[in-house]
């Protein structure tokens, strides 16, 4: 492990740690949030910039446009893309995800995103960590990635991998899918569809080898890769005990679920333990399974970081 800092940096660093880059960010959130619940011309009124793209979308035209989003920035989507469709309705997506991140990350922080996809949650982390955080998103898939680059761009505190990332070096097939379901390309053994790439694959521990601080949150969306990805982080997981936010999938799958995350449990390890965490105008925070959620996540926490974790709660 290789952990590096100026001293410049770091007497910078220290006046400024555990602070919010964004201080108002939550309370946008929380805005946006009542506005695209309560409707009417208000947030249609704010909608007005992607009024088009909508009527494009609802014509199933597949065009790149330019969302905004409740942070100030904007980013490039595609029409009638699930993830896409969110961010032009609602200016966030996985509402649940964002409001954790809002609550978690200070300036400063490193952060790893697996499955970045059009770079949502990493452009909301450069925007949160500030110029002095960092960090490492993967996006295997080439359209997806080539969208990506273009929405972190402005980012320099965030590294772009064309790769996935997982338990060795090497090369994987990569499902891709059609271009509106690129959010669900998904690594596999042997292919099944003629929709298939072969793709790089690296591990979260060789990426981050030379990270400027301990990564605070791992955010992994890889379509039932989390596994390999988890075992090729366990060097972070030991030394940096992260916050890890995994996808397990739907809870109206009822015991599936409960088996993927006591199998993803076992990998993390028994240090950390299983939360899960929603999003209704306030942050909910339960141990997993105690919680009426409607989202695909669950967050494994450090124990020692528990009592933290626990205190965003209603923020």
């Amino acid at each position: 492990m290789s952990i590096h800092s100026s001293s410049s940096s770091a007497a910078t660093l220290d006046r400024s740690l555990h602070t919010y880059a964004d201080p108002f960010a939550r309370a946008r959130l929380g805005f946006w949030f009542r506005q695209n619940q309560d409707g009417g011309w208000p947030v249609r009124w704010r909608r007005r910039h992607v009024w088009l793209a909508q009527l494009a979308q609802r014509a199933g035209f597949h065009r790149h446009v330019r969302a905004p989003l409740f942070f100030g920035a904007r980013m490039w989507v595609v029409t009638g893309e699930v993830t896409s469709s969110q961010l032009l309705a609602f200016g966030y997506s996985e509402l649940a995800l964002t409001a954790l991140m809002l609550g978690w990350l200070r300036r400063g922080d490193v952060v790893v995103d697996v499955g970045s996809h059009f770079g949502y949650e990493a452009l909301l982390a450069a925007h949160l960590v500030g110029p002095l955080g960092k960090i490492y998103a993967f996006e295997p898939n080439p359209a997806a990635n080539s969208l990506a680059r273009e929405n972190l761009s402005s980012a320099q505190q965030c590294t772009l991998l064309a790769a996935a990332a997982g338990d060795c070096e090497g090369a994987l097939p990569l499902e891709t899918g059609a271009l509106g379901e690129s959010a669900f390309a998904r690594l596999v053994e042997t292919p099944s569809t003629t929709s298939t790439i072969e793709v790089p694959v690296t591990t979260v521990d060789r990426v981050v080898e030379s990270r400027p601080r301990a990564v605070r949150l791992i955010k992994c969306d890889a379509e039932g890769f989390e596994e390999r990805v988890l075992r090729g982080a366990r060097e972070v997981l030991a030394h940096d005990r992260p916050v890890v936010v995994l996808e397990v999938g739907m809870r109206s799958a009822g015991d599936a679920i409960a088996q993927r995350t006591r199998d993803l449990h076992q990998v993390v390890g028994p240090a950390y333990e299983a939360f899960d965490f929603e999003f209704d105008g306030q942050l909910r925070l339960g141990p997993a399974g105690s919680l009426d959620v409607g989202h695909a996540n669950i967050a494994f926490v450090p124990v020692e970081s528990s009592s933290e974790f626990l205190a965003l709660a209603g923020s």
